[in-house]
């Protein structure tokens, strides 16, 4: 049925309508398309339009959580005394440049990768939109939030990020200590961040406090000042410099009163709610129980660990045991295991074949073979993960590191091909290339913490991907050496070379 309303004028267009519908249920698809970036879609339910950047809502219009967007604006940009540069990273249009243009804002930049984004707002415009997007202060920037942190040359009053959870790699760069350096570098002495985490008005579990707590210490290990306006979603604001005044709702409603600032939701009754000394020492106190979490780097992204975590607890509890293991799982475990079975491996072979040694032989060249195809498959993803993290985005650069990497492969198959007939003895050459992929393995461990620990200044962006290239490039020549080197070596012990090539392969 679905082929012949392929056939049929515009019948693919009425697949697509059910398969869109099938995947925004209770939603009427006006659009959906698809970019270098991701798909952005636009759907519309009892009026209102909700904005879909890969499945993640970023805007809703022409009634957006005006709650939300208050809190998270007003409290940051009340705390700088002229908030006239303002950087927004996440969903910007839709409300929120709307509350920032309510402060003396001069600039307020907002770094938008994904053109389709703002092409869709043009698309399916509301009057709330409409102003925001035409506003002469507003800038667009089509870059992604990080690169544009790192490449920025002026100085800025605030930074806000309205950004979900970290909970894919993508998102977590955003919330790492050396993005809050690179942030820091941006805001001068009376700057301020302000951002938002899950929280909770009651209860708070121990995947969402863990979340705040990692996000919170690695602001820390920068920003002088580190203070939450807990609730349901917790504001988190973070300063250079510490302020001799605490916090207080007398202190907000004093500042929202001077700036002449109407809100909605943001009155003196809600703000002094919010900080009741007994809710405020509520928070200190659920937060603090339970080990400490970890650092959320760029090498090591655990905050990743606790936001997919924060998700588990929340649509897949089941997973919550299962996911805790996971979080104690270390790197010399996976060592300890990967001996066990190298052990086990070599004891068969021995106690099966006893007196034969091509057995063991044969064995020690099928391991040498699988893995070096791990390390090939491993080298491209630590590539990428590096790329992206090191220069801000990868996106269109995924296809340049792998087609580095194999074209690098091609080339030392190529010439292992032509000197095959002139190797002697094939046995020590294949120990010698494993020996120098071993080596080459700590030399760019050394090389990639090096620039980790550094961080990619922002003048080197075409040093650091011709770098990248030229990793992928070697990487991928030495792997392409041993598979000819390994298969002429097993085919002349078998005397079979599709029997050869389907094992190897």
């Amino acid at each position: 049925m679905v082929n012949l309303l392929l056939l049929l004028p515009y019948g693919s267009q009425v697949v697509e309508k059910r398969s869109l519908g099938g995947l925004w249920p209770g939603f009427e698809v006006l659009d959906s398309r698809w970019s270098p970036f991701g798909n952005f879609t636009v759907g519309r339910r009892e009026g209102q339009l909700t904005f879909f950047s890969n499945g993640v809502p970023v805007s809703n219009v022409p009634v957006p959580d005006v709650a939300f967007l208050e809190e998270l604006v007003h409290y940051p940009l009340l705390l700088s005394p002229s908030p006239r540069k303002i950087l927004v990273v996440g969903g910007a249009f839709g409300g929120m440049i709307r509350e920032i243009l309510k402060h003396p804002a001069e600039e307020v930049h907002y770094a938008e990768i994904d053109p389709l984004v703002i092409q869709f707002l043009a698309e399916h415009p509301t009057p709330l939109t409409r102003a925001e997007m035409e506003d002469p202060r507003v800038r667009v920037h089509p870059l992604d939030g990080r690169l544009f942190v790192k490449t920025w040359g002026e100085s800025l009053d605030g930074i806000l990020l309205n950004l979900p959870p970290p909970s894919t790699l993508e998102l977590n760069r955003l919330y790492t200590v050396e993005f809050f350096r690179e942030a820091f570098r941006l805001l001068g002495k009376e700057g301020v961040l302000g951002m938002a985490l899950p929280g909770s008005e009651a209860y708070l579990s121990p995947e969402a406090r863990d979340l705040n707590r990692s996000i919170l210490a690695s602001l820390r290990e920068t920003f002088s000042s580190v203070e939450v306006i807990p609730g349901e979603t917790n504001v988190i604001i973070a300063r250079a410099t510490k302020d001799p005044e605490s916090l207080s709702p007398e202190r907000f409603i004093r500042l929202l009163q001077e700036r002449r600032i109407q809100t909605q939701s943001l009155n003196p009754a809600h703000m002094r709610r919010k900080m009741e000394k007994g809710r405020l020492a509520w928070w200190e106190e659920a937060l603090n129980q339970g080990e400490e979490p970890r650092l959320n780097r760029d090498r090591n992204p655990s905050g990743v660990y606790y936001g997919v975590a924060y998700w588990n607890a929340q649509f897949h509890p089941r997973v919550r045991a299962i996911w805790g293991w996971v979080g104690e799982f270390r790197l010399s475990h996976f060592g300890l295991a990967l001996l066990a079975v190298v052990g086990a491996v070599s004891v068969y072979r021995k106690s099966g074949r006893a007196g034969e040694g091509r057995g063991l032989a044969k064995g020690a060249l099928l391991w040498a073979v699988a893995t070096t195809g791990f390390f090939g498959l491993a080298m491209s993803v630590l590539m990428i993960l590096s790329f992206q993290t090191l220069h801000g985005y990868a996106y269109e650069w995924i296809g340049l590191l792998v087609g580095s990497f194999m074209m690098g492969m091609a080339g030392g198959t190529w010439m292992m091909n032509r000197a095959l007939g002139k190797i002697r003895n094939r046995g020590m050459t294949l120990i010698g290339v494993e020996g120098f992929l071993a080596v080459f393995c700590l030399l760019l461990m050394l090389a990639l913490h090096s620039l980790y620990s550094s961080g990619a200044a922002p003048g080197a962006s075409g040093a650091l991907k011709a770098s990248f290239l030229m990793m992928g490039l070697v990487s991928g020549f030495w792997s392409g050496l041993e598979f000819p080197l390994s298969g002429a070596i097993y085919a002349r012990r078998e005397g079979e070379v599709g029997r050869t090539a389907g094992i190897l392969s």
